[in-house]
């Protein structure tokens, strides 16, 4: 296990119980009953978030600021938890829950508690296989579910019952229809599901169970306390749970076997089932000293001697002089034999055996395995009495034990001697009878005391043997529980690398969206600078340029290798010293530019501003080269232009004004007079008594409201119009072109008409007297085209009685009789000779009447 120094690395032991104190007042838990390794382990973590700060100050910062409490008490709450985790163990509660349900003949309900439920995957887990088991066995109770956890935050996420589709990868698709439903971009647990279960904030090792519990489920939750408070819940869990009740547990968390509370269901599937013994009334909690291990030497194996030669010679003296011998080690197992034992030593039937008890003949097994025991018990030479184990041979012999140091073997040894004794056979008689009886009383009670001993040697032996066997029961145990204890601080470990796996996975997809948006981001800037085709310098404070576009090299040419270069050494190429207007930019922060001309006659804007990073820092300048060769060009144009018109404006004969609108959405309210050409001053001057740029509603007042009317609809419909206006003020009349110029400006022509007006109207006059003089007369008057077609067709009343009131206008000659006579006469005046009159006959109402047709040319303007 982990050392409480080892796990602590850099922070002082000191200043631990400093960091319980404060977690502890913080959040009402005591971690201190948590395992000191993963405690020191996440308070590592968070320390790390302040690589500035020493543990003292850190200490600090932990005692002074709420939200590092927090942190770091959610920290040490390692809520890693899925659901349906580990499915192979589900799947075995399953089956107990069906099994249970489809024996069970009472209707009361069936309750589960779920402490540490953490964001409650684990919960509607139980609640789905809970149901699920109801239905496959159509038990009628109510299912009652209690889930808690010390985390308030878990608790209402828990409530809330919504998850992310990463959350439900552990789920089926039919699990999902039926106890789930599209919520958010995710899934919502059913309300049916969620009603069934009741959730509550509780300190499992300070608030008080749940009780008459049938099934408690409380999974990787002791792998991260340590082993007395392990204890302590298990006395808790026995006190919450019925007879017969189920507990189920996580893959790394066992309950001792000598625990009388529970037996094992599936040890797999780490499920347990309460037994009926006596309910705990106390959970005491005590601290785990760490246990001691003896080291038990292990036997070596002994060897065969290698001096062959010497054991031979020995062993031929051996057999001829010495008794017979055997060596024996601690054990009671044969290490070698000396001399003739054929005597004493008998081959059982069987498996074959090296204890020198099991190969002695029957009468030496006893003696043999006193003296073996007297011997191992004193340290000293044992010797017995002559036993006889031939009476009617007369073969007895005496027992001696040596115990020798063998320097090839290890541990003391024991040299067995039988001497062997002939004991004479007396003959028989009343005396020897006596004496005879006597010795064998005698011999009996050696026998019997001998006996004695062998059982008294062989039950304090058992007793040895049994109290070793309950030492290394016992040392079993105590090594079950420390691996036990091991494999939670993994299971703890793995847990937390999880949960750390988990936190990387999430900053990787951080990160990962975060390199993608920066990848995209320098994609649009990359498309924007080579779109633009402007080009780019960037140069630090140093005056050193550290990249540049392509596009630069059509102002100068820049190549790879002028990067780390400083940008003085083109000051040729910009026309002055590059370095003034730099420190200019870097000292006020204000950009700076000029125009730069190339010999091949193209102008570039050249600015140069501050180059800022998003943390408002300036790391030097960024020098642009814009393209205004086009710009320049159409500028010069459009100078041009503008001077052309501004001449054509200032020379024409006519009044030209220039003007602004001022409306009101599209009612015209009034409007400004920005310019007047010369003409316009020189015709209204001392006539128009206003600056130019006052209102123009003086001159609309004068020309009257069509003019007010027309500027209107020409802003509105943005086609020019043309109207005519008299001026009362000058006593003229104003031909005026009103042509738009955007939606507010127009531009007004005022053309001097009153002696065109004039003359139209004499001409008028002069139409309407010939008009009157034509119609006052007897005769029929036409006016024909070159082609023959009426003009104009004139006739008195008094010969409108003769034919019927025609439309003549644009047709033919009518009549047949003088068709010819017509197109022959216009001949001769197209060709400027004369036409004489000439008289024909026409038919009409009054019958046919005899008429003198004459005609003479009309002249146009052209003659």
């Amino acid at each position: 296990m982990t050392d409480f120094s080892e796990a602590l690395t850099t922070c002082p032991a000191s200043l631990y119980p400093a960091v319980l104190g404060v977690l502890h007042a913080q959040a009402g838990c005591d971690f201190s009953l948590y395992k000191q390794s993963t405690i020191l382990r996440r308070l590592q973590r968070r320390k790390d978030h302040y690589p500035e700060r020493d543990w003292n100050s850190y200490i600090e910062l932990l005692d002074s600021n709420a939200e590092e409490q927090q942190a770091l008490f959610l920290s040490l709450l390692i809520g890693v938890t899925s659901f349906f985790r580990d499915p192979e163990a589900f799947d075995a509660l399953g089956r107990e829950l069906r099994t249970w349900m489809s024996g069970a003949n009472t209707p009361a309900p069936l309750r589960v508690w779920v402490p540490a439920c953490s964001t409650g995957e684990e919960v509607y887990s139980l609640s789905i296989l809970l149901r699920e088991a109801k239905q496959t066995s159509a038990w009628p109770g109510e299912i009652q579910i209690f889930a808690s956890d010390i985390d308030t935050r878990a608790i209402e996420t828990a409530r809330r019952g919504w998850y992310s589709e990463a959350a439900l990868r552990g789920v089926s698709p039919q699990r999902r229809f039926d106890w789930f439903e599209n919520a958010n971009d995710g899934w919502q647990v059913k309300k049916s599901l969620r009603e069934g279960v009741v959730f509550a904030p509780q300190n499992l090792l300070a608030d008080p169970p749940y009780p008459h519990i049938d099934l408690l489920s409380c999974r990787n939750l002791l792998i991260y306390l340590n082993g007395a408070v392990q204890k302590s819940l298990t006395t808790t869990f026995a006190y919450a749970l019925e007879p017969s009740g189920i507990l189920f547990l996580g893959n790394s968390e066992s309950i001792s076997a000598r625990t009388p509370w529970f037996e094992v269901v599936d040890k797999r599937a780490r499920l347990y089932r309460r037994t009926f013994a006596a309910r705990p009334q106390t959970t005491p909690v005590q601290l785990a000293m760490p246990l001691k291990r003896e080291v038990v030497p292990v036997r070596p194996t002994l060897t065969e001697p290698t001096l062959m030669l010497q054991n031979l010679i020995f062993e031929q003296i051996a057999d001829q002089h010495f008794p017979p011998c055997a060596l024996v080690d601690t054990q009671g197992d044969i290490q070698f034999l000396w001399g003739d034992t054929s005597e004493i030593f008998h081959r059982r039937r069987g498996k074959p055996s090296h204890q020198i008890v099991e190969n002695m003949i029957d009468p030496l097994r006893i003696p043999v395995a006193n003296a073996h025991a007297e011997a191992l018990l004193h340290q000293r030479r044992q010797e017995s009495a002559l036993i006889r184990w031939d009476r009617e041979a007369g073969r007895a012999c005496k027992i001696t034990v040596y115990p020798i140091e063998v320097p090839f073997l290890s541990g003391v040894h024991f040299l067995f001697v039988f001497d062997k004794h002939t004991v004479a056979h007396e003959a028989s008689g009343p005396g020897n009878s006596n004496t005879e009886n006597q010795e064998r009383i005698l011999e009996l009670e050696q026998e019997l005391a001998s006996t004695r001993l062998y059982l008294k040697n062989t039950v304090q032996k058992l007793e040895k043997a049994n109290e070793l066997l309950k030492a290394g029961n016992e040392e079993s145990q105590a090594m079950n529980e420390e691996l036990q204890s091991a494999n939670e601080e993994l299971e703890s470990s793995k847990e937390e690398l999880q949960a750390a796996n988990d936190e990387l996975g999430n900053l990787n997809i951080a990160y990962a969206n975060r390199i993608e948006e920066l990848s995209r981001l320098n994609n649009d800037v990359f498309n924007f600078i080579h779109s633009a085709r402007i080009g780019l310098i960037f140069v630090d404070r140093e005056l050193k340029i550290w990249r540049f576009t392509p596009e630069t090299a059509q102002v100068f040419p820049l190549i790879d290798s002028d990067l780390g270069r400083s940008i003085t050494a083109f000051s040729g190429y910009f026309g002055l010293r590059i370095e003034e207007p730099i420190q200019m930019v870097l000292r006020d922060l204000t950009p700076w530019e000029q125009e730069l001309h190339t010999a091949e006659g193209h102008i570039y804007l050249h600015r140069i501003l501050p180059y800022r990073t998003l943390e408002e820092r300036i790391e030097g300048v960024v020098m642009t080269f814009t393209d205004v060769s086009l710009l320049k060009r159409t500028e010069q144009k459009l100078q041009e232009s503008e001077d052309r018109y501004r001449a054509l404006f200032e020379n024409l004969p006519v009044p030209v004004l220039a003007c602004e609108a001022q409306q009101k959405g599209h009612v015209l309210l009034d409007f400004m007079i920005l310019g007047a050409n010369p003409a316009f001053k020189t015709q209204f001057a001392g006539i128009l008594d206003f600056p130019l740029e006052q209102h123009g509603s003086t001159l609309m007042a004068d020309l009257g409201m069509d003019f007010h009317e027309g500027i209107a609809r020409v802003l509105a419909t943005q086609n020019p119009e043309s109207q005519r206006f008299y001026s009362k003020t000058l006593k003229k009349y104003w031909q005026t072109w009103i042509y738009p110029s955007g939606k507010e400006r127009f531009a007004v022509i005022l053309d001097d008409v009153t002696d065109q007006t004039a003359t139209l109207e004499a001409l008028q006059l002069s139409e309407d007297l010939y008009r009157s003089t034509l119609t006052s007369i007897d005769d029929f008057v036409s006016v024909l085209d070159k082609d023959g077609r009426y003009l104009e067709f004139f006739q008195s009343k008094k010969a409108g009685t003769l034919f019927s009131t025609w439309d003549f206008t644009g047709l033919e000659m009518s009549f047949p009789e003088i068709q010819q006579s017509v197109k022959q006469a216009l001949q001769q005046l197209a060709a400027g000779e004369p036409v004489q009159a000439w008289t024909y006959t026409l038919p009409t109402v009054l019958g046919d009447r005899f008429f003198s047709a004459r005609m003479s040319p009309r002249l146009t303007g052209e003659g």
